[in-house]
């Protein structure tokens, strides 16, 4: 593209929750329907993610404009 953006994968920033991280059958991270990343049940918080969830939630996820 020509503006230089490029994705990134999650996996450096999130290696100190890899232990706990659910992940889908292609190794994304698996997000839930309230955009929360899908940790093991012994995790009692909750970690949100914001243009991390296009594989899940589709292209539109992170342009609030287009559910407006």
């Amino acid at each position: 593209l020509a503006t230089g953006y490029r994705e990134r994968p999650l996996d450096a920033l999130l290696g100190g929750l890899d232990p706990y991280l659910r992940r889908d059958a292609s190794q994304r991270p698996r997000i839930d329907d309230q955009y929360r990343l899908v940790l093991d049940p012994t995790v009692t918080g909750h970690v949100y993610v914001q243009n991390a969830e296009r594989h899940t939630h589709g292209v539109g996820a992170p342009d609030l404009g287009l559910a407006a």
